[in-house]
């Protein structure tokens, strides 16, 4: 089949209609409230400790503040053991959210933090959560190995996703040893067995309805981040099927068309951002194509080796913030402590904290980011955060020595 303009006129015009009805109904649940989350509101639907394992766990935690006991816990092993059979004492359960098992060591066989914990008696249930961050280096080996060496066979290790997708080789596999999915660790998913218990959890919780409130919230954030429920998703879709050719075409240049977008649009974004707010705006080579450990800065003129940075962590994704030394001056030696807008702990680099980019933002080449760059709402939000950590920081003693 060949591509012709009425063909892609045809296919931008379908698209059109059903994004203008869709507006139509999500303007209809604006004005009944229906679109009110308060995670998206706080800007943390991704963020895997403070919103996901945080939410899990309290809610699987026999003693939570939910009231309604270990019937959440009992819901879940019950879900469980339609995949594996897990014998497990609800009732005598104790939850801990990023279980520090000791440093990470030289060969990286121990060592870490587990997103979510679960001991009862000799048995445990160990997860490990991910969102959109990539597995770290032999991450489920060293998760594996703590849990053999300290409950031998008595435990469950969880790898929970979006979708149910297995870890990745470099998670798994340890010189000639490499975990089997659903024998050594077990696949679940935010899709299926988060959203059913979830569903479950309900059930019991008529007589809380703060508690039944926040579950449905929670349920409506991963029911959006998973896609369930996504009718205009399956239409686009559809309509994208019909114009094969033209899909085609446009899905062949996107690669081109994001770098476009972020090394022009975004690159004069925070060059007249940095000159309008009185920054001294510096970069190493590769920020705007995505390079691994690049970054972009901020500085005022009286800043003595402080700079604000946002640093690629790996290609092209997880972008990040914090106040670091500029190129060249090492790194800062000023005690660690927390500013307000940098939420992680503070550490060798970045002594005063640090954040994942706002908004779902540390993936600078996804389509919402791409969006939000080129309708200005990113440098908005983006900027909004710069400022106020340099409001922040200059509220410090002696800033100006740092």
């Amino acid at each position: 089949m060949g591509s012709n303009k009425n063909d892609f006129h045809q296919l931008l015009d379908d698209i059109q209609r059903v994004t203008e009805k869709y507006n139509q109904i999500n303007a209809e649940k604006y004005k009944k409230g229906e679109l009110f989350n308060i995670f998206e509101v706080l800007g943390m639907s991704e963020d895997e400790v403070h919103t996901h394992s945080a939410f899990i766990a309290e809610l699987l935690n026999p003693k939570g503040s939910h009231g309604m006991g270990s019937k959440p816990l009992s819901l879940f092993i019950e879900i469980l053991n339609n995949i594996f059979d897990f014998n497990f004492d609800p009732d005598h359960a104790k939850v801990e959210v990023e279980k520090y098992i000791g440093p990470i060591t030289k060969d990286y066989k121990r060592g870490g933090r587990i997103d979510i914990f679960i001991i009862s008696g000799n048995r445990a249930i160990l997860f490990e959560n991910k969102i959109n961050a990539k597995d770290q280096y032999k991450q489920l080996i060293r998760y594996y190995n703590y849990a053999k060496e300290h409950y031998k066979n008595n435990f469950a290790l969880l790898y929970l996703n979006k979708e149910w997708k297995i870890a990745s080789n470099e998670s798994i596999t340890d010189n000639k040893i490499k975990l089997k999915a659903n024998e050594d660790y077990y696949c679940i998913s935010y899709k299926e067995e988060i959203r059913n218990w979830l569903q479950q959890c309900l059930l019991f919780a008529n007589d809380k309805p703060i508690v039944k409130e926040n579950i449905i919230q929670y349920l409506n954030l991963i029911s959006g981040l998973t896609g369930v429920m996504d009718n205009k998703k399956d239409e686009i879709v559809s309509i994208m099927r019909t114009y094969p050719s033209q899909v085609y075409e446009i899905l062949t240049y996107q690669d081109e068309y994001k770098k476009d977008i972020v090394t022009d649009v975004l690159k004069q974004e925070f060059k007249k951002f940095a000159e309008e707010n009185g920054f001294i705006l510096s970069e190493t080579d590769g920020f705007y194509s995505g390079k691994r450990q690049s970054s972009l800065s901020f500085r005022k003129e009286d800043w003595k080796n402080a700079v604000i940075s946002i640093v690629a962590e790996n290609s092209m994704n997880n972008y990040w913030i914090a106040i670091t030394a500029k190129k060249g001056a090492g790194n800062l030696k000023t005690p660690m402590e927390s500013l307000g807008p940098l939420k992680e702990n503070p550490g060798k680099g970045w002594p005063f904290g640090w954040c994942w980019l706002p908004n779902d933002y540390r993936y600078l080449y996804s389509p919402k980011t791409i969006r939000d760059i080129i309708n200005g709402t990113f440098i908005k939000i983006v900027g909004k955060l710069i400022i106020s950590i340099a409001e922040e920081f200059e509220q410090k003693p002696n800033y100006r020595d740092i």
